[in-house]
């Protein structure tokens, strides 16, 4: 079964419609712990969390460690590779970049086998315009997902979702192995502009170079 954006925002829907109901449970530490999902609320200016991590028993892990840890406990089973999906909550709701954001993570079983979670957050309790807090859910979807490759194609379904048009042209030319002064001729843009475009998307993709970003644009076909 292939899982696609159009599922996840289905996803997001529906925990729209239950955002209420999700923080009144999250407020009762005794039914939080029955929802059937890693949920918890999150402060965006502390980054502090609090909510229900029992779901954790279905990888494997005692009801005792689970409650003495929480949300350490979630932070080291992440996969190293996901480490900074937890700080890019954070980023996307400090720098008002919206008020639902969503990826794939990975967290590992008590047996070491690593399962394919995805990660939602809603944004919610605004001030002055202000997220001050989120509800960020996480879903087990291995039975979805067979390989590592299928995952790294969510995430990257995920991350092409925030590209804007002009950036895709820019990825799309220096692929294409197009000069600053070029790309900034081409697109009829002062070349400051494009240096700026360049920046950002080596930040948005976290990619260190170059061939990097060539890479991900033939992986993702983008020169299509």
């Amino acid at each position: 079964m292939k899982l696609d954006k159009k599922a996840i925002q289905n996803t997001a829907n529906a925990l729209r419609a239950v955002l209420e109901e999700l923080e009144g449970l999250l407020q009762l530490s005794g039914d939080a712990h029955y929802l059937p999902a890693i949920v918890y609320t999150l402060d965006i200016e502390s980054g502090d969390a609090f909510g229900n991590y029992n779901a954790l028993k279905t990888l494997g892990y005692e009801t005792d460690e689970i409650e003495k840890k929480q949300h350490k406990l979630l932070e080291h089973l992440i996969h190293p590779e996901d480490q900074h999906l937890l700080d890019d909550i954070l980023a996307f709701f400090r720098e008002n970049r919206g008020d639902f954001w969503v990826s794939a993570v990975r967290l590992r079983e008590s047996r070491k086998i690593y399962h394919y979670f995805t990660i939602s957050a809603i944004g919610y309790e605004k001030n002055q315009d202000r997220i001050r807090r989120a509800v960020v859910v996480l879903t087990d979807i291995t039975h979805f997902i067979e390989t590592d490759k299928q995952f790294r194609g969510l995430v990257n379904q995920e991350i092409l979702s925030s590209i804007s048009k002009r950036e895709k042209q820019i990825i799309k030319l220096i692929a294409q192995g197009y000069r600053n002064v070029d790309i900034a001729n081409e697109l009829d843009i002062r070349v400051p502009t494009v240096e700026t475009h360049r920046k950002n998307i080596y930040k948005k993709l976290k990619l260190r170079n170059t061939a990097d970003l060539i890479t991900f644009a033939h992986e993702n076909r983008l020169l299509d």
